[in-house]
């Protein structure tokens, strides 16, 4: 049966091949340069597949283990990888379906018993490395793999879990919203409503999981994110990097700004670490970061850095640095169009987050 993956599933076997024949993980600065100092030397791949475990163990070669009985079944050079990757990046740089297939990457794969484009996970890791981190000895850590050779992906996805409500204050007639709802735009709905001098106030979130969730950051965090959406859907930014010294100027919760101190922006590096470290909104929030220990990003030229909870801050400046609030489909989550309950006014607005 032959595999066929988009660009962003190809990239997490580039990674595993990459990773295999290189045998180092550099870590990246906040701007997804590598540091050339600092690296992690790759001591095992570990694969859970439909069919068993299996281990990828660098040693004098690549040796491919049945984690369940540790036979090895095969032997192969560091070459055999590194070669197989060059191969692969040149396919899917070349490919320009949504989903295609990889024949000579495919044959390689069956040969190391790698069956599927995805390692069978019950988490957000898409790959599980045993690496050498000088500071804390041989640690298995679990990575998310980003790819810039294909479309962006979504850090926190949209639903109706991720809907804020907001309160309109001030009389409206029928015409008056039926005009307004006419917009496509939510900012050709928003920004006349203010003109008009009507106040649009956050009221209350959709989804009681997501606001506890958001709640665990900060009790004032979900009336933060109210007042980031706003000025989203306002036009007025959508980097997080931009929104964070909008909201800093803004200061909704009124807080004490004398000693310079960056509170906005410290909450938003929170939301961000939690959406990539394991939190949803529709499912309640631990605040465990077991499941994934950083991200493995694919940049355009082939390389591949780390971003690693062991280097807290690079990770944190680069989730910042590189994404943005997009807007989701509004039929299908419900949201952008004034409507009325019980002689008041509202409009719903949506949170979604997406790499850049």
């Amino acid at each position: 049966m032959t595999i066929k993956g988009n660009k962003g599933e190809w990239s997490e076997i580039y990674v595993f091949f990459k990773l295999l024949g290189d045998g180092k993980l550099y870590a990246a600065d906040a701007n997804i340069q590598k540091i050339p100092d600092i690296y992690f030397e790759v001591i095992k791949i570990i694969r859970l597949e439909t069919q068993g475990k299996w281990e990828y163990l660098r040693n004098t070669k690549i040796q491919v283990i049945n984690a369940e009985t540790q036979e090895m079944i095969l032997e192969l050079s560091a070459e055999d990888f590194q070669k197989n990757a060059l191969l692969l990046f040149k396919k899917i740089k070349e490919s320009k379906g949504s989903s295609f297939s990889v024949p000579e990457t495919e044959l390689f794969m069956q040969k190391i018993k790698c069956k599927s484009l995805k390692a069978k996970s019950s988490d957000k890791a898409d790959i599980t490395i045993r690496l050498h981190i000088p500071e804390k000895g041989f640690i298995d850590s679990g990575f998310s793999i980003k790819s810039k050779l294909g479309s962006a992906s979504t850090l926190l996805n949209a639903g109706e879990t991720t809907n804020f409500i907001y309160k309109i204050k001030g009389n409206l007639t029928h015409n008056e919203i039926n005009e307004l709802n006419a917009n496509s735009k939510v900012s050709d709905i928003l920004n006349p409503l203010e003109k008009k001098g009507h106040i649009i106030e956050y009221y209350e979130m959709q989804n009681a999981i997501f606001h506890s969730n958001l709640q665990m950051i900060d009790t004032k965090f979900p009336e933060i994110i109210a007042e980031a959406l706003l000025l989203y859907f306002k036009g007025k930014a959508s980097k997080i990097s931009e929104l964070i010294p909008k909201l800093e100027e803004l200061n909704p919760c009124h807080l004490d700004h004398s000693l310079g101190h960056n509170y906005y922006g410290y909450k938003l590096k929170n939301l961000l670490q939690d959406a990539a470290l394991g939190m949803t909104p529709a499912k309640k929030w631990e605040a465990k970061y077991d499941s994934v220990d950083g991200y493995i990003v694919v940049k355009k030229d082939g390389d591949i850095v780390c971003y690693h909870t062991h280097h807290k801050n690079q990770f944190l400046d680069y989730l910042s640095n590189n994404t943005k609030f997009e807007s989701a489909s509004q039929t299908k989550y419900k949201y952008g169009k004034i409507y009325e309950e019980k002689g008041e006014f509202f409009i719903k607005l949506n949170l979604q987050i997406r790499f850049l």
